[in-house]
């Protein structure tokens, strides 16, 4: 072989090389925005589900007394409705609960909650808030799913 000539072998190997390195560093790069977009959406579902218990609690509620024509009021609305209103923007769950019995109140017929819950979301957030109903401790509870 003479001085300067590209033998194919090597140029195989440095093709090869390089081509492994190239798909080692997009995986790499794939991983670390995958991780990256998970944290953004569960940041955001975090956020929404804060927000729409602390909206929904203060329209709800006086010095910690929930009030019945307003539960009642928000209950008798659909799930879309409830969502569009408290810019929830992904699947959830909202119930008043008995303390005691830890489970959804009735009122007039009406049982306070929307949405079921999911048993296998990727992320879900659960929001609580706690008051008083009849005299009786109470829990609102939003939780917040997101599903990939």
């Amino acid at each position: 072989m003479r001085k300067g000539q590209l033998f194919s072998a090597d140029a195989i190997t440095a093709v090869a090389v390089f081509l492994l390195l190239l798909s080692a560093v997009m995986l790499a790069r794939s991983s670390i925005t995958n991780k990256i977009n998970k944290s953004l959406v569960y940041e955001t579902i975090e956020q929404k589900a804060e927000l729409a218990a602390d909206s929904i609690y203060k329209n709800m509620s006086m010095a910690a007394e929930f009030n019945q024509g307003n539960l009642i009021e928000l209950f008798s609305k659909n799930y879309t409705q409830i969502s569009d209103d408290y810019g929830i923007g992904f699947d959830y769950m909202l119930e008043v609960i008995d303390l005691k019995t830890r489970r959804p109140i009735q009122l007039n017929g009406i049982v306070l909650k929307k949405g079921s819950l999911q048993y296998s979301p990727t992320f879900s957030v659960t929001a609580e808030r706690f008051g008083y109903l009849n005299g009786e401790k109470a829990e609102l509870v939003m939780k917040v799913y997101y599903n990939e």
